[in-house]
């Protein structure tokens, strides 16, 4: 997500075509669609089988999750491991609010430092990286269900993408290494696959794991080939 939509924002920043309006109502159009249809399907489910209570807090989680706010509303639930949250229903759209959170703030960013502060561009966005891993390193003085649900210890992995969007529209041709390519795409996704392997649901609040498989995500973006299958999912 942080690599495709900052892609999207970049380009359209570079042709001065960006629009808040136009950028907003895409994401309106590109998410609610799917997650009202979700939601809806399920009611009469939800219906029959939830208690008052539960019927109550499913209500809630819906109006939570259209809203972009469902971070919030399941970190009273506790940590995402525990007992209580593996029978809450939708309790995954957290990370779908996450990540429209960023994307309000996010375009004003890019604005401010690629168009107003151009010439100061990279030394602040290396700024904001540094800012964000901050945030990352300091989570293991806080709350694991805090450090899990809130933006603020997630926005280093957006930002990832958006290093690897940046590079990929400055360096639009790749290395004539072939071999090279090919060989740290293979890795890049045997680590991936090894990723789901071996880092279970004890590591998710762990900074190590997280990192692991963001940074050689970004990796494999960088050096898919382009007659790969795997490069139209990232253009």
């Amino acid at each position: 997500s942080g690599y495709l939509i900052s892609y999207k924002i970049l380009v359209s920043i570079h042709k001065n075509e960006f629009s808040f309006k136009r950028f907003y109502v895409n994401r309106i159009k590109r998410i609610l669609p799917a997650s009202l249809m979700t939601l809806v399907m399920f009611f009469p489910v939800a219906y029959f089988l939830l208690t008052p209570i539960k019927m109550s807090n499913y209500l809630q989680s819906v109006l939570s999750s259209n809203f972009f706010f469902s971070n919030y509303y399941f970190l009273n639930s506790g940590d995402y491991n525990s007992d209580p949250s593996k029978i809450t229903p939708f309790i995954n759209m957290w990370s779908l609010s996450v990540e429209e959170q960023y994307y309000l703030i996010f375009p004003l960013i890019c604005l401010i430092i690629f168009k107003t502060f151009k010439n100061y561009s990279k030394l602040l966005f290396n700024l904001l990286i540094l800012f964000s891993f901050y945030f990352a390193f300091s989570s293991v003085f806080v709350d694991q269900a805090k450090y899990f649900y809130m933006l603020q210890y997630r926005i280093w992995e957006f930002l990832i993408g958006s290093i690897v969007a940046f590079i990929f529209l400055k360096n639009t041709k790749q290395s004539a290494n072939k071999m090279l390519n090919y060989t740290i795409e293979t890795i890049s996704l045997v680590v991936i696959v090894i990723s789901f392997l071996i880092f279970d649901d004890l590591l998710l609040n762990l900074f190590y794991p997280n990192f692991l498989v963001v940074l050689f995500t970004g990796i494999f973006i960088l050096f898919v080939n382009k007659k790969s299958y795997f490069y139209n999912f990232i253009t």
